[in-house]
């Protein structure tokens, strides 16, 4: 999809001027020329430093739309950890993941990664759903070279406090670029 900003038009105003409007006329017609080609270097994702995992504290931005089983997304800012380990206490607004830096090229560019949160067996049973979700996908734009770039999860429902592991993966095509298992207990 494309999406086009509004056009804006100047009109000069000079005072005393009379506006007047030529006739319409035909432009000639303009030589075929072919595209341009494009001399950027292409923009390509080869690793993940994993730099910090835990709980973190976040504000959360704005939501976004469903991943594909349909758990929204949210953008958040200000993350900041709150304390580094792998077993993470079941309780609701409790906030865990990973902050990582995507490296590649050229830097500061942005590249779209895929992300999959593996939920422990048998998923979590989301109301309204005929079966459990044992996984969720979704693809993410991310700047490649910034550190502190983050994924995560938040508990936010009651149907979402299922003890084990649950794992989180970053995707570059068929390439697993970072995992991280923590396990939620009560």
């Amino acid at each position: 999809m494309r999406i086009f900003g509004p056009v804006f038009l100047a009109v000069l105003a000079i005072p005393g001027a009379i506006a007047q409007s030529a006739p319409a006329t035909t432009p000639p017609p303009q030589p075929a020329t072919p595209p341009a080609q494009s001399s950027a270097a292409p923009v390509e994702i080869t690793s993940i430093i994993l730099e910090n995992y835990g709980e973190f504290s976040a504000n959360t931005k704005a939501s976004q739309k469903p991943a594909a089983e349909g758990i929204p997304f949210t953008a958040v800012t200000n993350v900041h950890a709150k304390r580094k380990t792998r077993t993470i206490p079941i309780s609701k607004g409790v906030n865990f993941g990973f902050q990582y830096e995507a490296v590649g090229s050229p830097r500061g560019e942005r590249a779209t990664l895929h992300f999959v949160v593996i939920y422990p067996p048998p998923g979590l049973n989301k109301p309204g759903s005929s079966s459990p979700m044992p996984r969720d996908e979704y693809d993410r734009k991310v700047r490649i070279g910034v550190k502190g770039s983050y994924d995560g999860y938040e508990l936010d429902n009651d149907w979402e406090m299922v003890p084990g592991d649950w794992t989180l993966e970053i995707w570059n095509g068929q390439d697993k670029l970072a995992s991280e298992t923590f396990t939620l207990v009560k």
